[in-house]
């Protein structure tokens, strides 16, 4: 209250609406306008990327799991099957990734990836995301992949389907 007149900070008010329950006089009203939301153009996405996660230097099993159930899922699309792998430069892996199925593999190397970072994998990915827009990721349920795959969801305000234990796309 100032001189006798509900005053509000702005600054401080985070539109909980406790002020509206506690006004006797219902002198306060809460009005909020509906948050614009982006209107993404998906047509621009295509092709189904699989994480080939790499454990220092070779490629885990799960990666090779992947891509068993992508091929699947990308026929079923009409869509391309790729990999992105991030870790030490390695074309014996970037190989192994091809022969097993990827169509196309995205590759960030260096020496420095060689142990699994959070926030450099994040990074990284939603950066590949951005760029390329695949229309459907897979990753493993592995400590890796829940590690990272929902902050890069978070970042880029999408969706995450955790825990599949079968995956199948419908035609309609």
């Amino acid at each position: 209250m100032v001189d006798k007149i509900a005053s509000i900070d702005l600054d401080l008010c985070n539109y909980c609406g406790a002020c509206v329950e506690a006004c006797r006089l219902g002198a306060i009203v809460l009005e909020r306008e509906p948050a614009a939301v982006p209107v993404t153009d998906f047509s621009q996405y295509k092709d189904l990327w699989i994480f080939a996660e790499q454990r220092a230097g070779g490629l885990a099993r799960v990666s090779f799991e992947l891509l068993g159930e992508g091929k699947k899922l990308a026929a079923d699309l009409g869509e391309s099957l790729c990999a992105f792998y991030i870790g030490p430069v390695s074309p014996p892996n970037v190989e192994s990734l091809l022969n097993r199925g990827a169509e196309k593999v995205y590759v960030v190397a260096d020496e420095s990836l060689l142990n699994f970072q959070d926030d450099l994998y994040t990074d990284i990915l939603a950066h590949l995301i951005t760029r390329f827009k695949p229309a459907i990721l897979l990753a493993g349920a592995t400590y890796i992949g829940r590690s990272f795959i929902p902050r890069v969801a978070a970042r880029l305000r999408t969706g995450l389907t955790a825990d599949c234990t079968g995956l199948a796309i419908d035609p309609e």
